[in-house]
């Protein structure tokens, strides 16, 4: 029997423990990576989200590893051709678009971002639960109605956000590599023209290499001094030092970021995107949360044990 090691177990449901348990020789840990290090040897399966991250030194002890399974649509924390090379299949959400259609958490946590910082929802809250004020006239927000939003990247999520937007009574504009089903009143011909015309902006790409820091200096100064950014992609989209100068100098008008580049390794005394948040109402960040829900969850692990046992029928 295939040996199996779930490294994150919370949140993991009974039934589809079950399953894997009549099919598996099924073990779950809590531990730190040095632990794993010591343990992953064993394992044929490998379950895990995005506590860990999957590179050289970590894939060098899993020595009978022969799937990894991620909860997850990217595969950031994943080297790559590090798998290849060691002949280790990947289980993911990857490019699994007819069920992804049906997972809404994402989306519905854009809007949220939106609204929190157009709103100034968090800071207020802190405001009277820390500081114990009651400051009406400190944090006056924004209306949504009438205001340009746009959409970088046109995809599941995308397109969920472009309806919630049209709810709101927004504008919407896109700009995605595939400009086919993308009505024209809605396309935009570049970022650069994207930006220019948006009160908000949010990314809703997917990661690849090409698109590495693809948001920074040069795009980053035809957003408007008015404009919100909004980030509920991948970390590493985003030039982090260049979006720190923006927020700084005021050329923008305030950033909401679920995602920050290398999250495995986050240093939180000497991460300056952290730091300024920490001191100034423009930035709020949260910890990578966009597709975090029980809901999605449950729909998630039900899909990705029933692809993993279609994988070993399959053998």
């Amino acid at each position: 029997m295939k040996k199996l090691i779930n490294l994150e177990p919370n949140f993991f449901f009974k039934n589809q423990k079950k399953i894997l348990q009549k099919k598996f020789s099924y073990n779950e840990v809590d531990k730190s990576r040095t632990e794993i290090k010591k343990i992953i040897g064993k394992y044929h399966i490998v379950l895990s989200r995005l506590k860990f991250k999957f590179d050289k030194d970590l894939l060098k002890h899993a020595r009978n590893l022969e799937v990894l399974v991620t909860f997850t649509t990217g595969l950031t924390h994943i080297d790559l051709v590090e798998i290849k090379k060691r002949k280790i299949k990947v289980v993911s959400l990857k490019n699994e678009k007819n069920f992804l259609k049906n997972i809404y958490s994402s989306s519905e946590f854009a809007f949220l971002m939106i609204l929190a910082i157009n709103k100034n929802f968090y800071q207020s809250i802190h405001d009277v639960k820390s500081k114990k004020k009651w400051r009406r006239d400190f944090y006056i927000g924004n209306d949504l109605f009438n205001k340009n939003i746009g959409i970088l990247g046109f995809g599941r999520i995308g397109k969920k956000i472009a309806k919630y937007a049209k709810a709101f009574g927004m504008r919407v504009k896109v700009f995605d590599k595939n400009k086919k089903n993308i009505k024209k009143n809605m396309l935009a011909q570049s970022i650069k023209d994207l930006f220019l015309i948006s009160n908000i902006v949010v990314i809703a790409i997917n990661y690849e290499e090409s698109n590495k820091n693809l948001i920074n200096q040069e795009n980053l100064k035809y957003l408007r001094k008015d404009s919100y950014l909004i980030n509920i992609a991948r970390g590493e989209i985003i030039n982090e030092k260049h979006l720190l100068q923006f927020l700084k100098r005021k050329k923008i008008k305030g950033a909401a970021l679920d995602v920050l580049e290398d999250e495995n390794n986050i240093n939180f005394k000497k991460n300056k995107l952290i730091a300024f948040s920490n001191k100034n109402n423009n930035l709020i960040i949260s910890p990578h949360i966009a597709g975090a829900t029980f809901d999605s969850f449950k729909k998630t692990q039900e899909f990705i044990v029933n692809k993993l046992l279609k994988l070993y029928d399959a053998k």
